[in-house]
């Protein structure tokens, strides 16, 4: 798209993004992907994202103090891991409540995208970042705890209250502090509003969530070990009590590592993907008017498929969550003794 020249820097700043040195900015969404591919995307995010908030909910609601009557370190940690999962789900990429707005959502202006200055960007970039944050951190209490339980290891009361508190401080400073360096952007691969500089992902999300990914996956291969030595010793039905959460909390971990590779490639790589679109446009420019006209000119993009799996992970959590914490022998005693039938 050509753009009348007011102030670049002042454009750039509204979520105008220019090619290389000339007058034109790329259209919103990118053309990193088709429409038709872009359009998957954001079905894939009404889908998944609605599934995974019904399944968090049913998680959040069973096992808070509306029908929990007795909240331990375990049932709160799932507790507080659904909603995070839930705020994940109902903060990025489209909804059943807004998905009328089309690509208006993030590209509120022809060839304009979203900022922090915009509200709704602002908004869900916060609640996702937050839910982000605190997802992966609650995942690693849980495993922890399993494997506290596994060892038959008790924990003082006060300790899943520190727990509580420390995520929390953690998740809401490292949710507000990009806010001061307008980082909450809507950007050319991403299917809703985050931090948009990678400086500013490696400090608030990716340092972290590797500090944290490694403290889990000790805890993984500790619960694994503690699983092959009860093997021949307990029976079947109370292994399986320790396999089912164990399952969940694996899955969980590749698709973190996942997400962390994937998106450390596409940023590590974008400078370079910047480039060859550049290059690509001026190819059409070149060859607009000669013979074979623009046939010549290629763009090598990112894979569509990576990017549906790594938007398509984070989206199937709550539904794992609702599998492998909604349909167990525990939360049948907890609706069995809540309020309503008692």
């Amino acid at each position: 798209l050509f753009r009348n020249l007011t102030t670049r820097e002042d454009d750039i700043l509204n979520g105008y993004i220019y090619v290389g040195e000339t007058l034109c900015i790329l259209d919103c969404p990118s053309p990193l992907f088709t429409i038709r591919e872009w359009d998957m995307f954001y079905i894939m995010s009404i889908v998944m994202g609605g599934i995974s908030m019904i399944a968090s909910l049913f998680l959040i609601i069973t096992y808070s103090p509306i029908i929990n009557r007795k909240i331990n370190k375990t049932s709160l940690a799932i507790l507080s891991m659904a909603v995070s999962i839930f705020l994940m789900s109902s903060t990025d990429g489209y909804q059943i409540w807004d998905v009328d707005r089309g690509f208006t959502k993030y590209c509120p202006d022809k060839g304009r995208y979203a900022r922090q200055s915009d509200r709704s960007c602002l908004a869900t970039g916060l609640l996702f970042q937050y839910g982000s944050v605190s997802a992966i951190m609650w995942w690693s209490v849980l495993a922890f705890d399993l494997w506290m339980s596994i060892k038959k290891k008790k924990t003082g009361k006060r300790q899943i209250f520190y727990y509580f508190i420390g995520i929390n401080i953690i998740s809401i400073v490292f949710t507000l502090a990009p806010i001061g360096h307008n980082q909450y952007a809507y950007n050319t691969a991403s299917i809703g509003c985050w931090l948009s500089e990678l400086k500013y992902q490696l400090a608030f999300f990716f340092i972290p969530l590797a500090i944290v990914l490694t403290f889990g996956s000790v805890f993984i291969v500790l619960i694994l070990y503690e699983i092959y030595k009860l093997s021949d010793i307990v029976e079947k039905k109370t292994l399986k009590k320790y396999i089912r959460p164990s399952i969940l909390i694996i899955l969980m971990c590749l698709e973190f590592y996942y997400m962390v590779i994937y998106y450390s490639y596409i940023t590590k790589d974008e400078k370079n993907v910047e480039k060859r679109l550049v290059n690509y446009i001026i190819c059409l420019f070149e060859n607009e008017n000669k013979p074979g006209g623009t046939d010549k000119c290629h763009f090598k993009t990112l894979s569509p498929s990576a990017q549906f799996i790594f938007l398509f992970s984070y989206r199937i959590m709550g539904l794992e969550g609702l599998i492998f914490y909604g349909f167990t022998t525990q939360t049948k005693k907890i609706w069995k003794k809540s309020y309503l039938f008692n």
